[in-house]
């Protein structure tokens, strides 16, 4: 079995960066509009619930996620490019899954809506209710994640986020979940109901 991150370290380094980019803020000038009027960047947290497929018993888990997003604008471009951070907690009566996941998002941008794709790389780790073995009470390894979703505007910086990711986990070789060979391999959904709180700015460049 595989042992690499504790999920709890991994969202204490999340919620480290998240605070982090909150202090950060301050040292720019904000825009009254939407991002893209400043043809610069933006940065944007995110929270909401999450209800998850957990793939790994019959039925679906509830839980919360936690994203920071920073996006790059060129000029009049229609697609942005993003640098995505992303925590997504899910409990069960069979399991609790969690992961911590980095990778890229393009965002795109019509009236009201941001719709965005996304690929994103990073640790799975799952906790069983019941081990399956004796002393096998927990298991971690790569996962990846990819999909999309769409941010609305509502009121002033806030958002609403709609979001489905397809999850892909391979948690390596495992005698009792793949008694044939070959890795243990989890394949969750996840789709997210959340707030978004978009940060647009212009970097102060020459003293202006």
């Amino acid at each position: 079995m595989h042992r690499l991150l504790p999920g709890s370290v991994s969202f204490l380094a999340l919620a480290f960066l998240l605070s982090g980019l909150n202090a950060l803020t301050p040292q720019f000038s904000f825009a009254q509009e939407h991002p893209t009027d400043s043809k610069g960047m933006d940065i944007s947290v995110a929270a909401g619930y999450v209800n998850l497929s957990p793939d790994s018993g019959p039925s679906r888990d509830n839980g919360f996620t936690a994203q920071a997003n920073v996006t790059r604008y060129f000029g009049d471009l229609p697609v942005a490019p993003s640098f995505e951070l992303r925590g997504v907690y899910g409990s069960g009566p069979a399991v609790t899954e969690r992961t911590v996941l980095a990778g890229f998002r393009a965002q795109s941008h019509f009236r009201s809506f941001y719709p965005y794709i996304d690929f994103l790389g990073g640790l799975g780790s799952i906790v069983y209710a019941t081990d399956p073995t004796p002393g096998d009470h927990e298991d971690s390894g790569f996962a990846y994640s990819y999909g999309g979703g769409v941010d609305i505007n509502v009121t002033g910086p806030f958002q609403l986020k709609l979001d489905l990711q397809r999850q892909h986990w391979n948690l390596g070789e495992n005698s009792y979940f793949a008694p044939n060979g070959g890795d243990y391999i989890l394949t969750p959904t996840v789709f997210t109901l959340g707030v978004v709180y978009r940060i647009p700015f212009k970097p102060h460049f020459g003293g202006q």
